[in-house]
């Protein structure tokens, strides 16, 4: 198909550009004409997919404020977000407990928190205990052994560190596990839905 350049009255701006002609009826259409129509059409419909469908994250509550039905949550991907719950009741599910502690790498002799940003402090393994339910009240610190244990839900079980003495007196629930929870969305920072992995019997839903 021939390109035809013009230039309309008082309209410079088209001086440089290539106007094309739509095809005659029958006429044969170059594929190489119709790719940008038709990549555009593709965008369209993604952007319109993702809006209509939404999106799901997940992560661990490390605050919660009830006044104002907000949450502060570390994704999966360590990003610190601020989400506002379900305005339907009916779609919050079972109350998020927060809590400070993100990861306990024995491996690496590290533990990472939430204070303001995430942190990490050096700690020892001492011992840990298979337990299905917490059994008593955690964290337990003392300050005599410089130890802390604590109850990690996901593995079930008590861990004792030991750590630097400085970081003894840190708030209790430094040393505690938030809720993990799992989301639906359309707008950033505005759940739709809300699951509470933490309190919520999976094997039960199946």
């Amino acid at each position: 198909m021939r390109e035809m350049t013009f230039k309309p009255a008082g309209e410079s701006a088209c001086a440089t550009n290539s106007c094309r002609l739509l095809p005659l009826v029958g006429q044969a259409v170059s594929p190489a004409w119709l790719l940008p129509e038709l990549l555009l059409a593709l965008t369209a419909i993604t952007l319109l997919s993702a809006c209509h469908f939404g999106r799901v994250n997940s992560g661990h509550v490390v605050e919660y404020y009830p006044q104002q039905g907000l949450l502060t949550v570390v994704d999966d991907s360590n990003c610190v977000l601020h989400v506002s719950v379900p305005q339907d009741a009916a779609e919050m599910g079972p109350v998020p407990t927060p809590g400070k502690l993100l990861r306990v790498d024995t491996a690496a002799r590290t533990l990472t928190y939430f204070d303001q940003g995430l942190k990490t402090i050096p700690i020892r393994l001492i011992g840990q205990k298979q337990a299905r339910t917490p059994g008593g009240t955690f964290p337990r610190i003392d300050r005599t052994r410089k130890t802390v244990t604590l109850y990690s839900p996901r593995d079930r079980m008590s861990i004792t560190l030991s750590v630097p003495a400085q970081y003894l007196n840190l708030p209790n629930d430094t040393w505690r596990f938030g809720d993990e929870i799992r989301y639906y969305y359309k707008e950033p920072g505005r759940a739709l839905r809300l699951m509470n992995v933490s309190q919520t019997d999976l094997a039960s839903l199946q």
